[in-house]
């Protein structure tokens, strides 16, 4: 996919469009779930003014495991420039975390192979959830308004 980053935050947008929200309406901590009958939840949190944690989840031996969960950072510097970038990728089952940012010595080193594979898979799993009907929980219901 050619422009990645911008494909995935139109998903997003979609998303955020059919429940009637914005991320920008989320307080920090916030997280809405949505659900898709015989699906696993989809749940969105803010986690920071900019950055989003996506994930699936289920609980097993009373953990909540992550399935996957991938924590984004939307990037909007005008109206032509929008555009949502992967930080990660954690999956419990597989004991799997893979960060695509890392610093050391003060500097900051790009696995380029890491994040073209998880933005290939954030455009298609949010395509997915999209194509999928997920609508806002009963419990969320409320925030939508």
């Amino acid at each position: 996919m050619r422009n990645q980053p911008t494909t995935i935050y139109n998903h997003l947008e979609k998303i955020f469009t059919r429940i009637g929200k914005s991320y920008k309406d989320m307080g920090l901590g916030e997280s809405i779930s949505l659900e898709s009958g015989g699906l696993m939840d989809f749940v969105i949190s803010r986690i920071d003014t900019d950055v989003l944690a996506l994930e699936h989840n289920y609980v097993q031996n009373g953990d909540i495991m992550v399935d996957p969960r991938n924590d984004v950072r939307i990037v909007e510097h005008c109206s032509d420039l929008k555009l949502v970038e992967a930080l990660n990728y954690e999956q419990h089952n597989l004991g799997l975390y893979c960060e695509i940012y890392t610093w050391k010595d003060d500097k900051c080193f790009v696995d380029t192979r890491l994040r073209n594979e998880v933005n290939n898979f954030l455009c298609e799993w949010l395509q997915n959830i999209n194509s999928q009907g997920y609508s806002l929980k009963p419990q969320n219901a409320q925030l939508s308004s």
